[in-house]
């Protein structure tokens, strides 16, 4: 569908019919790992040709380029795009606002500029968590594990887990909570605390056996056994860790400033219509790209 030069263009033009419908602004910067960023660069020119320099969208535009100058390994031109779109992006674009930080981070690790990037970092999670697992990258973090065995273990857990690199930068302790649960704070470098989730052990479920058991015998020891059981060590902190990514880099953002449906692929009715007219383009560009079958004997 993007071999189309104008499709391309019209894509990235904000607000613009003619294009890949819909697609919000702040999905715009996956292009350039899709196409490319010489591809995007010159539709991106083209498109700010046809606003022009009076465009009300150049902030948006600029956040985009920024991502084809980081590809390109240009950082100190990613960082200067960076900066002038968040000085005129309007708060209510607060996921690109995230993502414009989060490439403003990732040329500041690639000029060695660590606590710029840190602090970078911390203020694209500070508005939208969810930016670090959309763009499939990790953030420089230390685990800091309890000494007993399951906060040791559940530390190792996350340790491994790709949103993390270990590199000097955040922290995410792990710590007990209660007498059956364990909670998971990511701190910034100064360990004030940014996001945490506790997560408790659940009851183990009764198995079947033991309830007919029970029901043959009339007594109630098993039931009782069972109603004060836990589910095991290792599927919990398999669960705490899944469950400490998902709700740390989550989107944390003001539902009134976006678009629902752009965030949970749920439609409105206007919506609908546009993402059947991208429906019908996409299957007529399949038809024409598929051979003609072979004549009948």
């Amino acid at each position: 569908a993007m071999a189309d030069a104008e499709r391309l263009k019209s894509t990235l033009r904000v607000h613009v019919r003619g294009g890949i419908e819909p697609v919000p602004v702040w999905l715009l910067g996956d292009l350039v790992d899709v196409l490319g960023p010489g591809v995007v660069a010159e539709s991106l020119r083209r498109a700010r040709r046809d606003d022009g320099p009076g465009s009300p969208y150049l902030a948006e535009y600029d956040a985009i380029e920024a991502e084809v100058a980081l590809a390109r390994g240009d950082e100190v031109r990613a960082m200067a795009l960076a900066d002038s779109a968040m000085k005129r992006l309007p708060r209510t674009e607060a996921l690109l606002r995230a993502r414009t930080l989060a490439v403003r981070a990732r040329a500041a690790e690639a000029l060695g500029k660590r606590a710029t990037a840190v602090e970078n970092w911390a203020e694209a999670l500070g508005i939208d968590g969810g930016v670090v697992r959309r763009m499939g990258v990790s953030i420089p973090a230390r685990v800091d594990a309890g000494t007993s065995a399951m906060e040791q273990r559940a530390g190792a857990a996350l340790e491994r887990s790709p949103r993390f690199r270990d590199e000097p930068g955040f922290t995410v302790l792990v710590r007990t909570q209660g007498k059956r649960g364990l909670r998971g704070c990511l701190l910034n470098e100064r360990r004030e605390q940014l996001r945490c989730v506790d997560v408790e052990r659940r009851p183990a479920k009764v198995q079947s056996g033991a309830a007919s058991t029970v029901a043959a015998t009339g007594t109630n020891t098993l039931a009782s056994n069972a109603s004060t059981a836990l589910e095991d060590e290792e599927s919990f902190i398999v669960r705490f860790a899944s469950e400490f990514q998902r709700r740390a880099f989550a989107a944390d953002v003001s539902f009134s400033s976006v678009d629902l449906g752009s965030l949970d692929g749920r439609v409105s009715a206007g919506s609908e219509v546009e993402r059947e007219r991208m429906e019908s383009m996409l299957h007529q560009l399949m038809n024409e790209a598929s051979p003609p079958s072979p004549p009948t004997p």
